[in-house]
């Protein structure tokens, strides 16, 4: 009789410990399985944040040829022409006497500013003053040449030691700040603009601040939404953070990029 309940108890233990050891499978399977089926989800985030990327890249890269090429035609056909025209108001101007004589030193004045008007618009939109100038002197250019409208005074304040980025970065750097100051200058009626570079050895930080009129972040459309939009863009290509707050004494834009060793 004690044999007897000595097997059952036994058989009740070693039933109980195979049940457990089956739950205990069961339960592993389904562990790895899930953790499996997470791994796929990443890999599968990855390749899809991987191809927006490179579409990203590539829909810059493509903008980034047509403002080339633009740069190219204001350079070899209006500034050729505009200088042709130059040269013969000076020769006509040479020979003319009276009033005619004063009308044409003024037209010449005009198509000369003209000229250097088109040469400085061509040379912002050339990818090669990053790569000759780097993005600082760049910005300084920038800055002088659009301070020289008269209607906003561009300041630019650079703290910490810079890093030297790779062209590419630079670039897309320039770009974003060359478009918030067209959104400053068509839409914000500032008269002030302040252009921070933070450096540090993990980031740089970009700050653009403006005195101007604001407007509602929340509501973007027209020429204003689509610079912003094309501000998001470049800045998540380099991996970066991009936030915009704005009211009735300003707006400040506000960028944070890894600096990546």
């Amino acid at each position: 009789m004690q044999d007897t309940r000595e097997t059952i108890i036994w058989l009740i233990v070693t039933a109980s410990l195979i049940a457990m050891l089956l739950i205990l499978f069961v339960v592993l399977l389904l562990y790895f399985s899930q953790r499996k089926q997470l791994a796929f989800q990443k890999y599968i985030d990855s390749l899809k944040s991987e191809y927006e990327k490179s579409l990203l890249n590539t829909e810059l890269e493509i903008q980034e040829q047509t403002l080339q090429h633009i740069s190219r035609e204001i350079h070899d056909n209006i500034g050729l022409s505009l200088t042709l025209a130059k040269l013969h108001l000076n020769t006509f101007n040479s020979i003319s006497t009276g009033n005619g004589t004063k009308k044409i030193e003024e037209s010449a004045e005009l198509i000369g500013k003209a000229i250097q008007d088109l040469s400085a618009i061509s040379h912002s939109l050339n990818a090669n003053v990053i790569n000759s100038n780097g993005l600082l002197n760049a910005l300084e250019e920038e800055a002088l040449r659009i301070s020289s409208i008269g209607t906003l005074k561009v300041n630019i304040i650079v703290f910490g030691e810079s890093v030297f980025l790779d062209d590419q970065k630079e670039l897309l750097l320039f770009r974003i700040i060359q478009e918030a100051m067209n959104n400053i200058l068509k839409y914000a009626g500032a008269s002030t603009a302040r252009i921070e570079l933070h450096y540090s050895a993990e980031r740089l930080q970009l700050k653009i601040k403006d005195n101007g009129c604001g407007f509602d972040t929340g509501r973007r459309n027209g020429q204003t939404g689509s610079g912003l939009l094309n501000m998001q863009a470049r800045t998540k290509s380099l991996d970066g953070t991009f936030a915009i707050t704005s009211n009735h004494y300003g707006t400040l834009i506000d960028i944070i990029i890894p600096i990546k060793k």
